[in-house]
């Protein structure tokens, strides 16, 4: 009968004993990666189990740990270095997204793909009505992405005093780009108007050198 090493008969002992914790950290340490992150998924320590997917370079497998442990801002890191992967990547991190209900992530990668129609029933799955104009538009539903532009600007509405000087969010600078467009190109300039005098406020409270370059183009727009 082979000797068990001693390692392994801790391991072994830890499992028997029901601490799975423990045998998972036992596991880590003598480089059984892939056993310890199972045993930390079901103990539900997702720090150490998101560290071990990093560690083994599995960004999809991360991906997944991140969203389930809400850890948003690695999760949004990921997201966009999967932008730029190959397509069977980004498929399979939509199902991911999808799989772990979040939709609006789910909604940016089939949108990436060109599933337009995909993208458009997740964003509306999500309630993000930001998301929801996009797509429309893309679709050229110009009726539908204004309606979705002007409903998000009412739930997001933000009194310019409060948004500066500061880093002006982004999502509302591109609502009211994105209305005031839509409004050109339907010929009514005078509704559009507004939205590229807001567009122009919120830039100049801006600290972002990136946003303050938009504002000649919105200047332009104006005249």
């Amino acid at each position: 009968m082979a000797e068990i090493d001693p390692q392994t008969a801790q391991v072994e002992a830890l499992l028997a004993a029901g601490d799975l914790h423990a045998a998972a950290v036992a596991l880590q340490a003598r480089g059984e990666l892939s056993r310890a992150r199972e045993l930390f998924e079901r103990v539900g320590d997702w720090s150490r189990a998101v560290a071990i997917a990093q560690a083994q370079g599995d960004r999809l497998l991360e991906l997944r740990l991140c969203l389930r442990a809400s850890q948003s801002i690695r999760a949004r890191e990921l997201l966009q270095s999967l932008a730029e992967a190959d397509r069977e990547t980004q498929e399979h991190a939509a199902e991911i997204c999808e799989r772990e209900r979040a939709w609006s992530a789910a909604a940016q990668l089939r949108l990436a793909l060109g599933d337009l129609d995909a993208a458009l029933r997740l964003y509306q799955r999500a309630g993000d009505l930001l998301g929801v104009a996009i797509v429309e538009e893309q679709r050229g539903q110009l009726r539908a992405a204004v309606q979705a532009y002007r409903a998000f600007l009412d739930q997001r509405a933000l009194p310019l005093s409060d948004a500066g000087p500061a880093d002006v969010p982004a999502d509302l600078l591109k609502a009211q780009r994105g209305s005031a467009r839509l409004l050109l190109r339907a010929g009514q300039p005078d509704e559009a108007i507004p939205h590229l005098q807001a567009a122009r406020r919120l830039l100049l409270s801006s600290r972002d050198e990136a946003q303050r370059d938009l504002l000649a183009a919105v200047e332009v727009e104006l005249m």
